[in-house]
């Protein structure tokens, strides 16, 4: 489904938000995003990954501005196996400010859509246990729950994992649009709950 599809009918006042692929020189602005997001320093990208995510090839990221400011961010890796490719949706943050409004849900859609292009079939995430509203988010989207990760995140903090097996007719043209160099924008409106921030644990591989 497009990212715009996050935009319902609401009485509320809508904003627009810009989606683009993320740049190097976007690394400042998400180290910011980072620490108004998450309070401890092992919950958060550091300058090396950051530079790293947003130079490599297996990842796709997408930033979410609005009025010249990044308010957030997604990110999607492609791994590859023996005889296969899968996806996973490594980070997805949103400015305390700016959460309920569905930007959430926009930038996750638009790395299933991005991996889609890239001919990603199946795509696995972790999140925090106790992260119920990223959790139902994933599951109006399709996600569907694999198995509980004890300490995932650190002693007491579990996990879950969850699997989407992406469909081969979804449609990719707004990520296209974003591989040809344009951005677009998309109408958001408030929500009735924040979405809380969601990160994959682990190192880069």
């Amino acid at each position: 489904a497009p990212a715009g599809s996050a935009a319902a009918e609401s009485e509320s006042v809508s904003w627009s938000v810009r989606l683009r692929i993320g740049r190097v020189e976007d690394v400042p602005a998400i180290l910011e995003l980072e620490d108004a997001c998450f309070n401890t320093l092992d919950e958060t990208f550091n300058r090396r990954q950051l530079r790293y995510l947003l130079g490599s090839p297996r990842a796709t990221v997408t930033v979410a501005e609005s009025e010249g400011r990044i308010v957030g961010w997604s990110v999607g890796l492609v791994r590859q196996h023996r005889k296969s490719r899968s996806g996973r949706i490594y980070a997805v943050a949103v400015h305390p400010a700016v959460q309920g409004r569905r930007l959430g849900q926009a930038l996750v859609e638009h790395t299933l859509e991005a991996l889609s292009v890239l001919g990603i079939d199946r795509v696995f995430l972790e999140i925090r246990a106790d992260n119920e509203a990223a959790i139902r988010l994933y599951r109006r989207l399709g996600f569907a729950e694999q198995k509980q990760l004890p300490n995932h995140f650190g002693p007491g903090r579990h996990g879950r994992s969850m699997k989407l097996g992406l469909l081969d007719d979804q449609d990719p043209g707004l990520f296209a649009d974003v591989m040809r160099g344009e951005s677009f924008e998309v109408s958001m409106v408030e929500a009735d709950a924040a979405l809380q921030v969601t990160r994959g644990a682990g190192p880069l591989r």
